[in-house]
């Protein structure tokens, strides 16, 4: 399996794969307010963009899904989800994070941003900018409600 790489998937050519990658992507999604058909959405109309990890007999084993973000002073690729097919394989797919970094650097951005789970986030060994906390507001239908602190 030394024929492994990382290639970007044309918006056309995602219904035909979607099957396959549908999966990982939906194990990967962090926030409940995107789903995995939002996602599709965004990719087929070019917001979002599709990285497959394949092997040399083109089976799908990891997929990776960015978007630009712009900032006043800035473009950075925010990858908004990452997984693997069977969710160990990181160190077999990380080294090619090199195809997005080229892609990122192509379409005029300076850096990669990726909100991840802990785990992940001790094994990029990237600079560790900030925490993000969530919490919800509506706990079945009804807003929550929050006792002050004392």
């Amino acid at each position: 399996m030394s024929d492994r790489r990382l290639v970007l998937v044309k918006p056309k050519d995602v219904p035909t794969i979607w099957h396959i990658v549908k999966p990982m992507i939906d194990k990967a999604i962090l926030d409940e307010w995107m789903t995995v058909e939002e996602i599709l959405k965004d990719i087929l109309s070019k917001k979002n963009h599709l990285f497959v990890g394949i092997d040399g007999e083109k089976k799908i084993h990891m997929a990776l899904v960015t978007e630009f973000i712009e900032y006043p002073n800035s473009k950075t690729l925010y990858i908004n989800t990452w997984a693997t097919g069977t969710g160990y394989d990181f160190n077999i797919w990380y080294p090619f994070i090199t195809v997005v970094d080229d892609f990122g650097r192509e379409n005029g951005c300076t850096t990669i941003e990726a909100t991840v789970r802990r785990g992940l986030a001790k094994k990029l060994k990237w600079k560790y900018q900030y925490s993000v906390c969530t919490r919800s507001l509506k706990q079945n239908g009804k807003e929550e409600k929050q006792e002050p602190r004392r």
